[in-house]
Protein backbone atom coordinates (compact mmCIF):
# COMPACT_ATOMS: atom_id res chain seq x y z
CA UNK A 1 0.00 0.00 0.00
CA UNK A 2 1.54 3.30 -1.06
CA UNK A 3 1.53 6.28 1.29
CA UNK A 4 -0.84 8.95 0.00
CA UNK A 5 0.33 12.40 -1.03
CA UNK A 6 -1.84 13.82 1.75
CA UNK A 7 -0.02 11.67 4.32
CA UNK A 8 3.35 12.85 2.97
CA UNK A 9 2.35 16.51 3.21
CA UNK A 10 0.86 15.97 6.66
CA UNK A 11 4.10 14.29 7.79
CA UNK A 12 6.04 17.40 6.75
CA UNK A 13 3.73 19.58 8.82
CA UNK A 14 3.95 17.16 11.76
CA UNK A 15 7.74 17.30 11.59
CA UNK A 16 7.41 21.06 12.06
CA UNK A 17 5.47 20.54 15.33
CA UNK A 18 1.99 21.13 13.88
CA UNK A 19 -0.27 19.53 16.50
CA UNK A 20 -3.20 19.03 14.10
CA UNK A 21 -0.93 17.23 11.65
CA UNK A 22 0.54 15.06 14.39
CA UNK A 23 -2.93 14.10 15.58
CA UNK A 24 -4.14 13.40 12.03
CA UNK A 25 -1.17 11.13 11.35
CA UNK A 26 -1.84 9.39 14.64
CA UNK A 27 -5.44 8.69 13.70
CA UNK A 28 -4.38 7.42 10.28
CA UNK A 29 -1.86 5.08 11.90
CA UNK A 30 -4.48 3.99 14.42
CA UNK A 31 -6.89 3.05 11.64
CA UNK A 32 -4.50 2.17 8.82
CA UNK A 33 -5.67 4.99 6.54
CA UNK A 34 -3.97 7.09 3.84
CA UNK A 35 -1.61 4.26 2.94
CA UNK A 36 -0.12 4.06 6.43
CA UNK A 37 0.22 0.78 8.26
CA UNK A 38 -2.01 0.30 11.26
CA UNK A 39 0.33 0.83 14.19
CA UNK A 40 -1.02 1.80 17.61
CA UNK A 41 2.45 2.45 19.03
CA UNK A 42 3.18 5.03 16.31
CA UNK A 43 -0.27 6.53 16.81
CA UNK A 44 0.29 7.08 20.54
CA UNK A 45 3.77 8.45 19.83
CA UNK A 46 2.22 11.01 17.47
CA UNK A 47 -0.59 11.96 19.86
CA UNK A 48 1.84 12.64 22.74
CA UNK A 49 3.62 15.76 21.37
CA UNK A 50 0.37 17.18 19.99
CA UNK A 51 -1.27 16.67 23.38
CA UNK A 52 1.70 18.32 25.09
CA UNK A 53 1.21 21.33 22.80
CA UNK A 54 -2.32 21.63 24.24
CA UNK A 55 -4.29 20.28 21.27
CA UNK A 56 -7.39 18.96 23.03
CA UNK A 57 -8.28 16.41 20.34
CA UNK A 58 -4.83 14.85 20.76
CA UNK A 59 -5.25 14.88 24.53
CA UNK A 60 -8.51 13.00 24.09
CA UNK A 61 -6.93 10.49 21.72
CA UNK A 62 -3.94 9.95 23.99
CA UNK A 63 -6.22 9.48 26.98
CA UNK A 64 -8.07 6.84 24.96
CA UNK A 65 -4.78 5.07 24.23
CA UNK A 66 -3.94 4.92 27.93
CA UNK A 67 -7.49 3.87 28.82
CA UNK A 68 -7.57 1.01 26.30
CA UNK A 69 -3.90 0.07 26.44
CA UNK A 70 -3.50 0.42 22.67
CA UNK A 71 -0.01 1.52 21.73
CA UNK A 72 0.94 2.16 25.34
CA UNK A 73 0.71 0.24 28.58
CA UNK A 74 -2.78 0.62 30.06
CA UNK A 75 -2.65 3.34 32.69
CA UNK A 76 -5.87 4.73 34.12
CA UNK A 77 -4.06 7.51 36.00
CA UNK A 78 -2.50 8.85 32.78
CA UNK A 79 -5.81 8.42 30.97
CA UNK A 80 -7.47 10.56 33.62
CA UNK A 81 -4.64 13.11 33.55
CA UNK A 82 -4.82 13.59 29.78
CA UNK A 83 -8.61 13.46 29.92
CA UNK A 84 -8.87 16.43 32.29
CA UNK A 85 -8.60 18.84 29.36
CA UNK A 86 -11.90 17.68 27.85
CA UNK A 87 -14.60 20.19 27.15
CA UNK A 88 -18.27 19.50 27.90
CA UNK A 89 -18.87 18.96 24.19
CA UNK A 90 -16.61 15.88 24.19
CA UNK A 91 -18.22 12.68 23.00
CA UNK A 92 -20.49 11.27 25.76
CA UNK A 93 -19.01 7.76 25.66
CA UNK A 94 -15.50 9.09 26.02
CA UNK A 95 -16.54 11.43 28.82
CA UNK A 96 -17.94 8.46 30.70
CA UNK A 97 -14.72 6.52 30.04
CA UNK A 98 -12.78 9.38 31.57
CA UNK A 99 -15.06 9.37 34.57
CA UNK A 100 -14.18 5.71 35.00
CA UNK A 101 -10.47 6.61 34.73
CA UNK A 102 -10.83 9.22 37.44
CA UNK A 103 -12.75 6.78 39.64
CA UNK A 104 -10.06 4.14 39.17
CA UNK A 105 -7.34 6.58 40.22
CA UNK A 106 -9.28 7.41 43.36
CA UNK A 107 -10.33 3.82 44.13
CA UNK A 108 -7.99 1.47 42.21
CA UNK A 109 -9.61 -1.60 43.82
CA UNK A 110 -12.66 -1.12 41.56
CA UNK A 111 -11.02 -3.35 38.94
CA UNK A 112 -11.12 -6.41 41.24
Amino acid sequence: MATSELAKLTRRAADRACARAQAALGVWHQQGLEGLEQDHVKAAALFRPAAALGFTAAQSLLAGCYFSGRGVERNYALAAEWGRGFKPSARPLFRSSCAVCVALTIKPDLTD
